[in-house]
């Protein structure tokens, strides 16, 4: 995974022929679809990266168009944890299909004693149908410290629901850099 700044990613999944390849630079997005890259239609984009918990409440901590509001505790495995929901607001919702915004929003999960992040959950859009929103739920743990911030190198994303089906996926990190001589070619589909 490559990150630069808060708006441009690069994840990589897998080697050689079997890697998976998606970027997300700046509210555009393309994913690797058969040796080329396809771009992703603009209701499907997430416009800050949604794998790594703390850039939801640090992309933007005085911007009027994030929300912030915090619920009731919920247990996360072993942990009673404190529920913020981060809302940021779509700050182009006239350019969207049919004049609908596009706000980011995301329930994340915090341990009170160690305030890490243990689960964010949200919805998404469906790639394909504006109207579908699709429940993603991230767990996160073996927080290492990278550059003075705390990076969760194990995260196990749960999408979909049990009707309708929930595809699991462990995310091991081997390596996080931040800003580390990186190219912007790098969050370009090339």
């Amino acid at each position: 995974m490559l990150v630069q700044g808060n708006r441009k990613v690069r994840y990589e999944i897998g080697t050689g022929s079997q890697m998976l390849v998606t970027i997300f630079n700046n509210g555009g997005a393309w994913r690797l679809v058969g040796g080329r890259f396809e771009r992703i239609e603009s209701f499907g984009i997430l416009h800050r990266p949604a794998i790594l918990p703390f850039t939801d409440a640090l992309s933007e901590p005085i911007s009027p168009s994030m929300i912030l509001n915090e619920y009731e505790p919920r247990v996360i495995g072993s942990v009673t944890a404190r529920q913020l929901r981060v809302k940021h607001l779509d700050p182009a919702p006239e350019k969207r299909f049919r004049g609908q915004a596009v706000d980011e929003e995301v329930n994340l999960f915090i341990d009170p004693n160690t305030l890490l992040v243990v689960r964010s959950e949200r919805l998404i859009n469906s790639d394909t149908n504006y109207d579908i929103r699709i429940p993603v739920i991230l767990d996160y743990s073996d927080y290492r410290n990278v550059a003075g911030i705390a990076v969760p190198f194990h995260i196990v994303e749960r999408v979909g629901t049990p009707h309708l089906g929930i595809k699991e996926t462990l995310l091991l990190l081997q390596s996080v850099q931040f800003n580390q001589g990186l190219s912007d070619a790098t969050f370009l589909p090339q």
